[in-house]
C-alpha cells in the first residue's frame, strides 16, 4: 500500500527503476531482505495485476510462486484497486520485458549511525555545490564505465559506475547457484 506513486507510474511506463539499499543485516549473504524478497514480490504482484501473467517467482533460487499468489490474493481491496490504477499507463505495446524493478546494494560500516547519514545528506544537498562540480563528478564516473558498456557488460559497468552491487532477482535454482558461486561478474546469465 505504501509504494510511491511516482515509482508505480515509472514502472507502468516501462522504465527501469532501481531501489538502493545499504542496510543488510545479513553480512554473509549481503543482499538485504527488502531486495531479495520485497522487490521480488512487488515485481511479481504487479506483473500479475497489470499484465495478467504469472511471472517468475524465485527466492534464493527456490520457486515461490505459490506463496506469492497467496500474498496477492490476501491484498486488501483498496491496495489492489490502487495498484491496478496504474495499469492504464502501460504503453500500447505492453511491457515486453515485464516490470523492470531492480535492487542495488552495498555493505556499510555505518548502520544505525544516523548522524553520519545526516551529515552526508546536508553536504550533498547543500546549495554550495556548483552545477559544474556535479556534472564533472558524473562524467568521471561515466567514463570509467564506458569501456565496460562498450564490451556489453552492463552489470559490471553499473557496479563500476555506482560502486555498488546489483541484485538480480527472479532466478531459477540453477541460475541462483551460478550467481552465488561467482557467475559472470557475480551475476548469472538470465534467459
Amino acid at each position: 500500500m505504501e509504494l510511491d506513486a511516482a515509482l508505480l507510474l515509472h514502472l507502468a511506463l516501462g522504465h527501469v527503476c532501481l531501489v538502493y539499499d545499504f542496510g543488510s543485516r545479513n553480512k554473509k549473504r549481503g543482499a538485504p531482505r527488502a531486495l531479495w524478497y520485497g522487490l521480488e514480490f512487488i515485481r511479481y504482484a504487479l506483473e500479475k495485476m497489470w499484465l495478467d501473467q504469472r511471472g517468475r517467482a524465485y527466492l534464493r533460487g527456490h520457486d515461490a510462486a505459490a506463496a506469492f499468489d497467496s500474498h496477492v490474493r490476501g491484498l486488501s481491496t483498496s491496495t489492489e484497486r490502487r495498484l491496478k490504477y496504474y495499469r492504464q499507463y502501460i504503453p500500447d505495446g505492453g511491457l515486453p520485458e515485464g516490470v523492470r524493478l531492480y535492487g542495488v546494494y552495498s555493505a556499510t560500516a555505518h548502520d544505525m549511525d544516523f548522524g553520519f547519514y545526516r551529515d552526508i545528506a546536508i553536504a550533498f544537498l547543500s546549495p554550495g555545490a556548483s552545477v559544474e562540480e556535479c556534472i564533472a563528478a558524473k562524467q568521471a564516473g561515466e567514463s570509467a564505465a564506458a569501456g565496460l558498456v562498450a564490451r556489453g557488460d552492463t552489470h559490471a559497468a553499473a557496479e563500476e559506475l555506482l560502486g555498488m552491487r546489483l541484485f538480480l532477482g527472479g532466478l531459477s535454482h540453477k541460475e541462483y547457484c551460478a550467481w552465488r558461486d561467482g557467475g559472470t561478474n557475480g551475476m548469472a546469465e538470465v534467459p
